[in-house]
């Protein structure tokens, strides 16, 4: 059975998540969005993420007795994505990925700078890894409730 505090929260990762890439691409066509939605945005993370981490807490310590055990080093993500579907886990590791895309493109293109820029909440970096925390927080709440019994398994 769903918590009923999973659904608003997996909705708002959701419409973050959509609001975070409308940022993304709208950087990218050279029409920056409002600054204001971007910090909103940015500090909407944590409505989302704190419950997907003590959702992901609380099936670490019925699996394994602890969110500290050893054994869930190497069961992480099965134990991370408890429940979710398919293509909402490999959404979430697709995100993951891109954001950290373009962490790198950061990186490298401010290697030549001699004043580097700080980053600013509309950046594209920003958004992206704004994009993978609401997607990785959605993948997480989308499993609430259907968790399975304690074990290793595959993922």
């Amino acid at each position: 059975m769903r918590p009923h505090w999973s659904l608003p929260l997996l909705a708002l990762s959701l419409a973050g998540a959509i609001g975070c890439l409308a940022l993304h691409a709208a950087w990218m066509l050279g029409r920056p969005g409002p600054f204001a939605l971007a910090v909103a945005l940015e500090l909407g993370i944590f409505v989302a993420w704190i419950p997907a981490v003590a959702l992901f807490v609380v099936r670490a310590k019925a699996r394994f007795g602890s969110p500290f055990a050893p054994a869930l080093v190497r069961s992480f993500f099965p134990t991370f994505f408890d429940g979710t579907p398919p293509w909402l886990r490999r959404a979430a590791i697709v995100s993951v990925a891109y954001a950290w895309l373009f962490l790198i493109a950061r990186w490298a293109w401010q290697l030549k700078d001699l004043e580097e820029t700080p980053p600013a909440p509309a950046d594209p970096e920003l958004t992206a890894v704004a994009f993978a925390f609401y997607v990785l927080s959605a993948a997480v709440l989308a499993g609430a409730g259907r968790e399975r019994g304690p074990g290793p398994r595959a993922l």
